[in-house]
């Protein structure tokens, strides 16, 4: 059971072995980086108000959950 204030996170092995890479990389902890790349990415934070988005990029409309993984298929490199 984590600490108070925090919690267990399951990522497929080879995403959290990526993640630990990355924020080594950047001298941060992965609590840290995680919160960088939030802060930096806001559009991928799911609008949980409206059921239905429509991307910046493309101008397709899908649905708030979904708008992560539209973002990191159709656009990749805009991160």
């Amino acid at each position: 059971m984590p600490e108070k204030g925090w919690t267990a996170l399951t990522v497929r092995e080879h995403v959290g072995i990526k993640i630990k890479e990355l924020a080594k990389n950047q001298g941060l902890t992965v609590n840290d980086y995680l919160e960088q790349t939030i802060d930096i990415l806001p559009e991928i934070k799911p609008n949980i108000d409206k059921k239905w988005v429509k991307c910046d990029l493309c101008g397709v409309r899908i649905k708030s959950r979904n708008m992560s993984g539209h973002m990191a298929k159709v656009h990749p490199k805009s991160r």
